[in-house]
This record gives structure tokens, sequence and C-alpha cells, in this order.
């Protein structure tokens, strides 16, 4: 099912979804997300740390996102470089919507 939805910078046709375990181990957005331009992700059960700049996180350092914040990607660089690593001892769940500029 395709939805339409309008953030800044336009329409989005939010046509893919997946989810992604966050532990130990540094992640990327799944293969199949990132050549999309845009992605709205939900952090569902225990605190990340991100970058979208192609570096990598570690569980001091990086942006912190914790359960129920959302993160959005405004471009396919972002998804692209996309990372992300568990920030204490429990491992996260990440919703990820991922969609192309109409």
């Amino acid at each position: 099912m395709n939805v339409d939805a309008t953030i800044v910078g336009g329409d989005v046709d939010w046509d893919d979804y997946d989810s992604l375990t966050v532990s130990t181990d540094v992640v990327q957005v799944p293969a199949g997300l990132r050549d999309h331009e845009r992605a709205h992700i939900v952090v569902e059960s225990a605190s990340v740390r991100f970058r979208f700049d192609g570096g990598d996180p570690t569980a001091t350092d990086g942006i912190q996102a914790d359960a129920g914040d959302t993160i959005d990607l405004e471009s396919q660089f972002e998804v692209a470089k996309f990372r992300v690593i568990r920030k204490d001892g429990s491992d996260s769940t990440l919703r990820i919507h991922a969609g192309m500029l109409v």
C-alpha cells in the first residue's frame, strides 16, 4: 500500500517499510531502503546513538535518540549514510518508513 504525506520539502510517496534491530555492532538502514530520498524512523524500545554523515557512532558518541523519538532523514545521502548503534545494555528496534519525492 502506498501512502502519500506532506513533509517539509514536498510530497513524499512512502512506498517502503522495514524494521531494524540495533545492538552492539553499528548497522545501516537495510539495503533495500538506501536509495530512497526520505526516511522516517521511530525508535521503539531503547536508546540509540546515530550519525548520518557516514561515520560510525559509538555507545558514547553520536546523536542520542530515546525510545519514542523519531528521526527524519531528508535526502538520499542521509538515508544511505545513516549509521546507528545501541546506547546502553538493551537492544533497540527501529521502524523505518522510506519514500521518494513526488
